[in-house]
């Protein structure tokens, strides 16, 4: 191999100019070839992260459209388009594989039910400190259930205690209107019943409890209990259990793991599965053989006076959806689940004439209007009755095929869930996304 020779007289003659061209030529390619190694790191990065939030949080798999306030707007249209998209008959059949949700059954019935409470480690619900609803507290709870599905322990509710949504219900807990969660009891599991708050420095106890998300008594530093945090920090590292999806089930996404618990933990009583079927009885339900459109209307409280949280939608609005709904699918029946008397009157008559034939409601229903803000004044009659009202349209909302609502309300959003884990994956929110504001 002979090696090349360079004339260095001609780099004496140029007095060092050729040189110095050689030095910028080389520096500028090397300039192009850091630019194409930076250019292909970040595109390589951004593809890794699309990848990583769509397996970790799946937003892909929330087929929930929402509408935007101003009609006819680009975005309204792009969801309408997406509205259709999920028309096709085949989605569902493809997207639902039922082997995930009989493994879901197994594993979360094993952790459930240890063979021994006396050594299982356990998660304690006390529901004495909540002052919300019931469709919240539901919400809150598939949160608790994932930590426990994590780390391995079994979620037990505390009895006896004082939920003030069960003041005259025996031992004034859960149980009074759903199923137990557990074949183990708090007093099998920890027969002291001392109570010892979830915290990073107790999670080694082999039973903890945990209270209310924002316990005065016990500020703890552990994600569940300071869950007011979910509102404002991204990434959720303080929020994580109600973002997480276990490993076992990344690939079907957060809103599959939570629709799984959802239907876990909402498990009525036989004499709330009664009055379902009561209701039914009462509406003609299984006369009208087509898909149902379900329109739950949240009103009262929830739009007006001192524990106000979201803007009012106009009943026109509701109509108007249930009239897309309708033209894309052909369903010709819609069900109305609401707290105000008013508001299935206004959304009949603004759908009288039109393709949907039928609007069902329960005619024996108590509705009250304001019930969580009445509950805090101590003035709600039938406490226990509007519990059971509640547990009744929300089995009545999870059979429907569509569901159209508002997402700023968590019974809409547990609504949803229930549908989601029934097949149903079609809704619409008036207002805002699903995952606006976990859990």
């Amino acid at each position: 191999v002979v090696s090349p020779t360079i004339d260095t007289s001609l780099l004496n003659e140029c007095g060092g100019e050729v040189e110095m061209d050689m030095i910028r030529r080389g520096w500028q390619w090397g300039n192009r070839r850091r630019l194409w190694v930076v250019a292909t790191l970040a595109v390589i990065m951004w593809q890794v992260g699309r990848m990583v939030v769509f397996s970790v949080f799946n937003y892909e798999d929330v087929h929930a459209v929402y509408r935007t306030p101003v009609p006819g707007t680009s975005a309204e249209l792009g969801q309408r388009e997406l509205f259709q998209r999920l028309m096709d008959k085949d989605y569902a059949q493809n997207h639902f594989d039922f082997k995930d949700e009989k493994e879901f059954l197994a594993r979360i019935h094993h952790l459930q039910n240890p063979p021994d409470c006396s050594t299982a480690r356990a998660l304690v619900i006390k529901f004495s400190l909540f002052d919300n609803g019931l469709a919240a507290m539901l919400s809150w709870m598939t949160g608790a259930m994932t930590y426990a599905y994590v780390h391995g322990r079994t979620v037990v509710v505390a009895e006896p205690d004082h939920w003030m949504w069960a003041p005259d219900c025996g031992n004034r807990t859960f149980h009074c209107y759903f199923q137990p969660l557990s074949g183990c009891t708090e007093e099998q599991v920890w027969p002291s019943r001392e109570v010892v708050l979830l915290s990073y420095a107790t999670e080694a106890q082999r039973v903890v409890y945990m209270d209310r998300w924002w316990s005065d008594r016990a500020p703890l530093d552990f994600s569940l209990n300071e869950f007011r945090a979910c509102r404002n920090i991204w990434p959720p590292s303080w929020c994580r259990y109600f973002y997480m999806v276990p490993t076992r089930f990344t690939r079907r996404g957060m809103l599959w793991w939570k629709a799984q618990l959802a239907r876990y933990i909402f498990r009525p009583r036989e004499e709330i599965v009664a009055e379902v079927g009561a209701a039914k009885d009462r509406m003609s339900w299984h006369a009208r053989s087509d898909p149902k459109i379900c329109v739950h209307i949240r009103r009262g409280d929830k739009i007006a006076g001192p524990i106000a949280e979201s803007k009012e939608i106009s009943l026109q609005q509701y109509a108007d959806a249930a009239l897309d709904v309708a033209n894309l699918t052909g369903a010709q029946t819609v069900f109305v689940a609401t707290d105000d008397p008013n508001a299935i009157h206004a959304v009949a008559a603004a759908l009288n004439g039109s393709r949907i034939h039928t609007v069902l409601y329960d005619t024996a229903e108590v509705r009250n209007d304001g019930s969580g803000l009445k509950i805090r004044q101590g003035t709600l009659d039938d406490v226990e009755g509007e519990m059971r009202t509640a547990a009744k349209n929300l089995a009545l909302l999870s059979e429907c095929a569509y569901f159209i609502g508002t997402f700023t309300s968590w019974f809409s959003k547990f609504a949803y869930l229930l549908q989601y884990a029934n097949g149903h994956v079609y809704a619409i929110s008036l207002d805002v996304p699903l995952w606006h504001w976990m859990p």
